[in-house]
């Protein structure tokens, strides 16, 4: 996943599975969260705002201005030790739907 680090983009990488993706746009921007859980009980929580820029742009004549790059994209990442602490940062709705989804058990390894 990428992550934004003081103005410039980080790359991270882990074995997880991912909980739950929630897409949503508003105010010319579609923001997308996704959760993530790991063998060593912690979960991450990724989220990506973007600008849709189809809105975010303007037409003038045959030509399209486009906003500053650095308006475009952000990402962030944070670490909780606990479900708990996870969901408290959550919308109810999402929270509950996370909260389903890391009650499913491990998931068996395959070594092939």
């Amino acid at each position: 996943m990428e992550v934004s680090d003081h103005g410039r983009t980080v790359r991270k990488r882990f074995v997880g599975r991912r909980l739950s993706r929630f897409d949503q746009q508003a105010d010319r921007r579609q923001s997308v969260t996704e959760i993530f859980t790991f063998r060593k009980g912690k979960y991450v929580l990724h989220q990506r705002s973007m600008l849709l820029w189809r809105t975010a742009s303007d037409r003038v004549g045959d030509q399209w201005t486009s906003p500053a790059p650095n308006q475009s994209v952000s990402r962030s990442m944070a670490i909780f030790d606990t479900l708990s602490e996870l969901t408290a940062q959550l919308p109810p709705a999402l929270a509950a739907e996370v909260a389903a989804a890391a009650e499913t058990g491990p998931i068996e390894d395959l070594d092939i």
